[in-house]
């Protein structure tokens, strides 16, 4: 989440503000992070092993991003986040 958007652009997941922001962040650290096109050691990752979501899950059809609105009051948010939800 700490990941800046780009080498130019130093603003990170906590810095969205606006749909463009998200679509910015969106396509590139969240993209990067969540399908890598290189092991963390740098080496490439062979053709065979493309496709899968966090090196481990295998990717069958597209993937699909949602949005779950709940109500105030609706969950019990743990002591440990309180201070992060507002």
């Amino acid at each position: 989440l700490d990941q800046s958007f780009s080498s130019t652009d130093q603003r990170s997941y906590s810095d969205i503000r606006n749909t463009t922001d998200f679509w910015t962040y969106a396509v590139g650290p969240m993209l990067d992070s969540i399908c890598p096109g290189t092991y963390y050691n740098g080496d490439t990752i062979p053709v065979g092993q493309t496709g899968r979501i966090l090196l481990e899950n295998k990717l069958l059809g597209l993937p699909r991003l949602r949005q779950v609105v709940v109500s105030d009051g609706s969950c019990t948010v743990p002591s440990a986040f309180s201070s992060l939800i507002t």
